[in-house]
């Protein structure tokens, strides 16, 4: 019996178990006790490997050593229940993770997550894992959970950009800190249908196509005033950064000014970041009067003119969302042009080096990178039915999954070896906006399965 309750996960813990033995043993008399000494020792053997047993086929680990011997992709669709229970879950029942703070990043080497406050464009990715858990597992705590967190994005009276304006700081007008909203408040309408979390999300919106729609040159400008240059400077992030809030809040207005200007900001990005290859330059400066290029600018890639690879990435997924929400086909050729370069140039495991164009031998990879393209590549399919693009998402998740996924305890994210910035050598570790979208497609693809 006492084995029997082991396999069926009764005893929490291998010390429980041993007590379990230990009672046991205690309640016999003397002369049972001493003829059931040794089959007391092999049972407390037996127990504790049909214990871990049951511990190892509910784990991730037992997901990566199927993927590990066999070719089917099935065992990704496990997946998603198995981070929620065994990575997500503990850190907040544990406390590990305290309401205020948001994981943003583990360096490499570390195994715990350095948070930020609930202000940065990162706050947001956390409440959408809860959300997102929620959807797969259907436990109530992580929706609880969620709204938890998103009370704690509210900000400290003395900082607000209004005293009436909870959630907005007086930074909010000079950054693109808003996209925190989307991850948050709006993707926590669509699944709950709140009408305080639709609110807060389209008071962001509007936030950000007034305070951070550069007017001069047509586009959403990332940080700094617009006069911080000589010209302005377009960076092709903003089309997973600042894009999804505002082709939201169309979604829910339909206003036509939204609408001209998220517009008007895909042009500029594909004129002016996107090559003719399919390749992107993350940071591009031009002129408006003449709509000439006049130069790249290093950011976080190898030089002015390399391809960062998450940039690259975020293009795919920004232009896909540009279609879904203007049905211009210029943005889904786009979208295809971006993939089919990110594509070709993907090494043998899947995995991209952080810039496609660095030329220096050892140069970290970027799971993040590989994690938004996978997205991206999963609504490529959705919009054109091309199996290829499923196809693909699927070979990167299952190369994420097996390959750099942290399955433990002793590491706090579940997607390690991202590179944040090469040229301040910050690469080889877990980042939430690189797990966030890991999770996002690997949910995506358990829906697609189970709808179909």
């Amino acid at each position: 019996r006492i084995v029997e309750k082991a396999i069926d996960g009764k005893y929490k813990t291998p010390k429980k178990f041993q007590k379990a033995i230990k009672r046991y043993k205690r309640g016999v008399n003397f002369k049972t006790r001493a003829s059931i000494l040794g089959a007391a020792a092999l049972l407390s053997v037996s127990g504790f490997q049909a214990y871990n047993n049951h511990i190892y086929q509910s784990s991730i680990d037992q997901v990566r050593d199927r993927l590990a011997q066999v070719e089917s992709s099935d065992p990704l669709l496990e997946l998603t229940p198995r981070i929620a229970d065994k990575k997500i879950k503990p850190l907040v029942e544990e406390r590990v993770i305290l309401p205020g703070d948001f994981p943003y990043s583990i360096p490499k080497g570390k195994t715990e997550w350095i948070p930020t406050d609930g202000t940065s464009w990162t706050s947001g990715f956390w409440p959408a894992l809860l959300w997102r858990s929620f959807q797969t597992t259907g436990d109530p705590q992580f929706k609880e959970w969620a709204y938890e967190w998103i009370e704690n994005m509210k900000v400290p009276e003395e900082k607000r950009r209004n005293p009436d304006e909870e959630f907005f700081t007086k930074m909010d007008n000079a950054t693109i800190n808003t996209i925190r909203f989307y991850y948050s408040h709006a993707l926590g309408y669509d699944i709950t249908k709140d009408e305080e979390l639709k609110k807060v999300a389209l008071s962001a919106a509007d936030l950000m196509a007034k305070e951070r729609f550069n007017l001069q040159g047509g586009f959403i400008q990332t940080g700094r005033r617009f006069d911080a240059y000589n010209y302005p400077r377009i960076h092709v992030d903003a089309m997973t950064t600042g894009l999804p809030l505002l082709c939201w809040a169309y979604d829910q207005s339909k206003d036509p000014q939204l609408l001209e200007k998220i517009i008007s900001h895909c042009e500029a990005t594909k004129d002016y970041n996107v090559n003719e290859d399919g390749s992107t330059i993350q940071v591009m400066s031009f002129s408006p009067d003449t709509e000439v290029r006049l130069g790249g600018f290093i950011s976080h890639g190898f030089d002015e003119d390399s391809c960062l690879a998450r940039g690259q990435a975020r293009a795919i997924k920004g232009f896909c969302l540009a279609y879904k929400t203007t049905l211009d086909e210029r943005f889904l050729d786009t979208a295809e042009n971006c993939a089919d370069y990110f594509l070709t140039n993907l090494p043998k495991d899947k995995i991209p080096d952080y810039d496609f164009k660095d030329p220096k031998p050892g140069i970290p990879k970027d799971t993040s990178a590989a994690a938004i393209a996978a997205s991206g590549l999963l609504d490529l399919h959705e919009i054109t039915g091309k199996p290829r693009y499923k196809t693909e998402a699927t070979k990167i998740l299952r190369s994420l999954s097996q390959t750099h996924l942290s399955s433990g305890n002793e590491h706090e994210g579940f997607l390690k070896n991202a590179c944040i910035n090469n040229n301040k050598s910050i690469e080889g570790g877990s980042v939430i906006y690189g797990g966030y979208p890991l999770f996002e497609s690997l949910f995506r693809l358990r829906s697609y399965r189970m709808a179909h």
